[in-house]
């Protein structure tokens, strides 16, 4: 199966799927950092910079369309930002991917955001239901697959079968993804992330910044390709 990466960030969304069986065709991503990372590590696949120019005449039709559009109006993080929910100028990027996933037609959809669902899942559902999906929500966190910190994430699970027996097998592998609730974690290991020797420290400063910017934003692959390979089964089972 095909796959295509909105907001792909440095891939996380890619490589979990890719690691779960998907091919990558496209990824779509503004931020000249990321876009690097995705450059250096799937050097083939197409790219287009911008979700707003995107569409059926630039990006081929996949089975599958995976995205984490903006959470800066819906995301519990401490920053000024106003939490005004989809009708943000960031996370109101939504609508793009709603017109792309009309465009496109995929069988599944698999979208990524902040765990304070009530901001932004209701109406992500009934935008999709208006278009012809069943969807699955759940909230997974990093230390369900091993990670060494709790770090929840919202996603929603779409197919094209409105009758919503594809989901079923999909929700009762992610059911197996218990949220973690009441876990101490060790704290974070001291020190700077690794950057190459021979930088100077106005550069390592900047590359440092970038990174955790990147890293912050991105999605865990582990959880993805627990997903992706559910999605797989299920399709396998259909065959």
């Amino acid at each position: 199966m095909t796959c295509g990466d909105l907001f792909a960030g440095i891939g996380g969304m890619s490589l979990g799927l890719e690691r779960a069986g998907f091919t990558v065709r496209w990824q779509v991503e503004v931020e000249p950092y990321c876009e690097n990372v995705l450059a250096r590590h799937w050097p083939l696949v197409h790219r287009r910079r911008d979700v707003r120019f995107a569409g059926a005449a630039t990006l081929e039709r996949v089975d599958c369309i995976a995205g984490g559009f903006p959470c800066q109006d819906i995301s519990s993080a401490r920053t000024r930002t106003r939490r005004v929910g989809l009708a943000g100028r960031s996370s109101g990027l939504w609508s793009e991917c709603r017109r792309l996933v009309g465009e496109l037609e995929p069988r599944w959809l698999l979208l990524e955001n902040s765990p304070e669902w009530r901001r932004w899942v209701p109406e992500v559902r009934a935008d999709l239901a208006r278009l012809g999906y069943a969807s699955l929500p759940v909230v997974v966190s990093a230390g369900a697959v091993g990670a060494p910190h709790s770090r929840p994430r919202g996603f929603v699970v779409a197919h094209a079968d409105a009758d919503c027996e594809s989901l079923l097998a999909v929700n009762a592998e992610t059911s197996r993804l218990l949220a973690v609730s009441g876990q101490v974690w060790p704290p974070p290991p001291i020190g700077n992330l690794p950057l190459a020797h021979g930088i100077s420290g106005r550069l390592a400063r900047a590359r440092m910044w970038q990174e955790l910017r990147a890293l912050g934003n991105a999605v865990l692959p582990q959880v993805v390709e627990v997903i992706g390979r559910a999605i797989l089964a299920v399709e396998a089972a259909h065959e």
